[in-house]
Order: structure tokens, then sequence, then C-alpha cells
């Protein structure tokens, strides 16, 4: 009987400190919790204090940052009207021709380029330069997409222009 309350008393006290321990570590815990949380706090209001300027230019440059995807997305809207007007002008059709049929008619590209599933052919005179797109993933590629630009890279537009462009290029 003495040997049970013995190891029943062992076990008492070993029950109770781990309970103990258990209560501090929830302690420390939260006291760290709490210098965290203060820390973090002290923190931000030294960074709102030291840097209205930083804040001010930062927000300076979100603003900048928005007017210039405007701008390029209003330019991404004009060259696609453009592109469109440059069909619509257009007598002669590219479209669904391949690229063994452009050199037939053009002659050699000055520029051939592959981008993913995407193939880009240039040719070139003094005064502008065509742009054929392919879908290169096909078997046989064929022109999905072409554009008239001007030697500086600007779509050309008027009627009069796309067709100096096809004299340049023999095609009228």
């Amino acid at each position: 009987m003495r040997l049970f309350l013995f190891f029943s008393f062992i076990i008492l006290l070993s029950g109770c400190t781990s309970i103990e321990v258990a209560k501090e570590i929830n302690k420390v815990t939260t006291g760290i919790k709490k210098s965290v949380t203060n820390i973090i706090k002290n923190k931000e209001k030294s960074i709102e204090k030291e840097d209205p300027k930083k804040l001010e230019k930062v927000t300076e440059l979100e603003k900048e940052i928005e007017l210039e995807k405007e701008i390029i997305k209003t330019e991404k809207k004009k060259e696609k009207k453009l592109a469109k007007q440059q069909k619509k002008i257009v007598k002669i059709n590219f479209f669904s021709k391949t690229l063994d049929e452009l050199r037939q008619d053009l002659g050699n590209p000055s520029l051939l380029r592959n981008d993913g599933g995407t193939q880009m052919a240039r040719f070139d005179t003094l005064g502008c330069r065509l742009f054929f797109f392919f879908n290169s993933n096909l078997n046989l590629p064929r022109v999905e997409h072409f554009e008239i630009r001007d030697t500086k890279g600007n779509l050309i537009d008027k009627k009069e222009h796309i067709q100096n462009c096809y004299k340049n290029f023999k095609l009228t």
C-alpha cells in the first residue's frame, strides 16, 4: 500500500508540474505576441512620421504609371482602328496566303521572326513596310493578320499612302 501511495503521489506531482509549465508557456507566448504587435505599431508610426515626402512621391509615381497605362491603352485602340481601316481600303487580299506565295509576289522578306506560336515576316521599301503574321503551329502557316506601316513604325491610315506603298511593292 505504501508503494501504491508513493507512486500515486509522484504521478500527482508530475501532473501538476506539467500544468504549471503549460501555464508559463501560455504567459510567455502572450507576452511575445504583445511585444511583437507593439514593435509593428511603433514602426508604422515612425514610417508615417518620417516619410510623408516618400509617401507623396510614391503616390505621384502611381498616378504617373496609371496615366502611362491609359495612354498605352488609347494608342492600342487607335492602332486597332487603323488596322481595320487598312483592311477595308486594301483591295489585294493577303489573307490565307502562305509565305512562299508572298515571296513570289513581294520577293524575299527583310525580316523573318518566330516568337512562340507566331511567325512574322516584314517586307520593306523606302517608304513603307508590310508586316505579315502567321500561326506557326499549323502545318502550312497562312497569313492571319497584316499591317502597313511607314518607316517610323506608324500605321498608315490614308488611302493615298496605302496606294503609294502598293506602287512601291509593284502590287497595283
